[in-house]
């Protein structure tokens, strides 16, 4: 695929970035997706979501970060989708986010029973993090290295790379593993 056009350090997403991301979506290509903005971030994220059909961790800082985030609805939907299905530990999330738990995402494992569980995970105020999220084991978004009050955050997204995802998700595990004990 060519490359995607896009709009640095915006919200919206272009219809054309949209576009040329459900081809490769569709065509299960194994080709790296790059977010150039908290939007295209939002948008990519939310296809994960809304794509996944049995398990999803994610490593990461304050989930939904802004009150309007459209991530929201569709991990909230994800989430209960999982659990309609009867899965339990399907969606796990570490947080670094050095405040506590956002109240919407308590209030959601509550209401989902071991489907959603949380881990948090105390982090330096400086410390540079790489937060990832990978779901069915075969989609991954991997950030590039930031602070973590830093919102304008750089990442690589596929949609079809197995190898890469289990990577990502023994790693996962692991630090899961650790919180866990």
């Amino acid at each position: 695929m060519g490359k995607i056009e896009h709009d640095v350090l915006t919200y919206d997403v272009s219809e054309d970035y949209k576009k040329q991301v459900e081809k490769i979506i569709e065509s299960r290509s194994s080709e790296v997706l790059k977010n150039y903005s908290f939007g295209h971030a939002a948008y990519l994220s939310e296809r994960m979501f809304e794509k996944t059909e049995s398990s999803a961790r994610l490593l990461t800082g304050r989930l939904c970060p802004r009150e309007d985030d459209v991530m929201r609805g569709a991990f909230e939907s994800m989430v209960r989708r999982l659990h309609g299905k009867g899965l339990k530990d399907a969606v796990r999330v570490i947080t670094t986010f050095p405040e506590d738990l956002q109240e919407w995402l308590v209030a959601l494992q509550k209401d989902t029973g071991n489907t959603l569980r949380i881990r948090r995970r105390d982090m330096p105020v400086d410390a540079n993090i790489n937060h990832f999220f990978v779901m069915d084991e075969d989609m991954y978004r991997l950030e590039q290295p930031h602070k973590p009050d830093n919102y304008d955050v750089k990442a690589d997204v596929c949609f079809h790379d197995r190898e890469t995802s289990k990577v990502l998700a023994s790693a996962f595990d692991r630090v899961w593993q650790k919180l866990e004990s």
